[in-house]
């Protein structure tokens, strides 16, 4: 496994390309009242409550003593009603934020090593980072993907929470990214009862021919059932990519109390996807969903990065926050 130094180094150029690898940072239109007041009626949902969220996946929403602030994502702007516009190096990601936001379902994405130099600029050469140049001009951070652009429309939150499946949306953003001609192509794969991954499944080479790719986690993987905290257990998942041939996988992300090392499952794999192992090590009953991100970078790199999931909820005082969303007792 790659040393946590590593992970360190690769998580800030994350942060700064920008990509945000933040657990606890995901909002989602909703409303309700806990602890006293008025039942909703416009369908959106209450803090500590599961209504409306979306019975295929059976998730329920938190009932912390307190919700966390709303944050902004970035590169999302809305241009009208319903309507978005995703600008950044990862749009695909940003994207998988925005609608895990509104669909307090966990969409993972992940990427591909890019190895044409028309598809790869330096992080101080990104708009986002003019601020930062201008304090430090000899920066140049980082090379990573281009900027590129996504537009991308929802219906209002009533509707969202009446349809509960993102799908439809993550397909719509798919084909604005294959539109714009931005970097990659990428496809859906479904998690089974773990939501979806926005996964590239197609990349130009060095001369630049867009080329398919074999995406890393679509690896068949094996090992022995055991209780393992889930560090160990992503580490065996990293190794037995490895042992596949494909590049080593750091595993990481921020997380209090240091999340990977204090949490325990007992999982093995039978020649399963390497994806839908992970995503069964991390849907642990009665507790919070994770999703992650898989991002490369040129010549430093891959790790994996975890975050909770939170939907957007309105507490008994009409203020609106995030709550974490879990997965069922069973």
């Amino acid at each position: 496994m790659l040393d946590r130094v590593f992970q360190r180094i690769v998580l800030f150029s994350l942060l700064v390309l920008p990509f945000s690898v933040v657990a606890g940072t995901f909002e989602i239109s909703a409303q309700g009242g806990a602890g006293g007041g008025a039942t909703p009626t416009d369908g959106r949902n209450r803090a500590g409550g599961s209504s409306n969220t979306p019975p295929q996946f059976g998730y329920r929403i938190g009932t912390g003593p307190r919700l966390l602030p709303l944050r902004n994502i970035d590169g999302v702007t809305m241009i009208g009603a319903g309507m978005y516009r995703i600008t950044d190096p990862r749009p695909l990601a940003r994207v998988a934020e925005l609608l895990q936001q509104k669909f307090g379902v966990p969409i993972s994405y992940e990427e591909e090593e890019l190895r044409y130099a028309g598809d790869l600029i330096s992080a101080s050469e990104l708009p986002q980072n003019r601020e930062l140049v201008a304090k430090n001009p000899s920066w140049k951070g980082p090379i990573g993907p281009k900027n590129g652009t996504i537009e991308l429309s929802l219906p209002i939150d009533a509707i969202i929470r009446q349809i509960g499946d993102p799908s439809e949306f993550i397909n719509q953003a798919i084909q604005s990214h294959q539109q714009q001609k931005n970097v990659g192509s990428f496809k859906l794969v479904k998690l089974a009862d773990h939501g979806y991954s926005i996964v590239m499944d197609r990349v130009a080479n060095q001369s630049g021919k867009i080329e398919d790719c074999n995406p890393p986690l679509d690896t068949l993987v094996s090992f022995p059932e055991k209780y393992r905290s889930l560090r160990e257990t992503l580490g065996v998942i990293a190794d037995e990519l490895a042992a596949a041939g494909k590049k080593k996988i750091g595993m990481g992300g921020p997380f209090e109390g240091d999340f990977l090392e204090s949490t325990y499952v007992t999982i093995g794999a039978n020649n399963e996807t390497a994806r839908s192992v992970m995503a069964r090590a991390l849907r642990r009953a009665g507790q919070p969903l994770q999703s992650w991100t898989l991002s490369v970078l040129s010549g430093a790199g891959s790790i994996v990065a975890f975050r909770t999931v939170y939907i957007e909820a309105v507490d008994f005082r009409g203020q609106s926050g995030l709550q974490e969303v879990l997965a069922p007792q069973k």
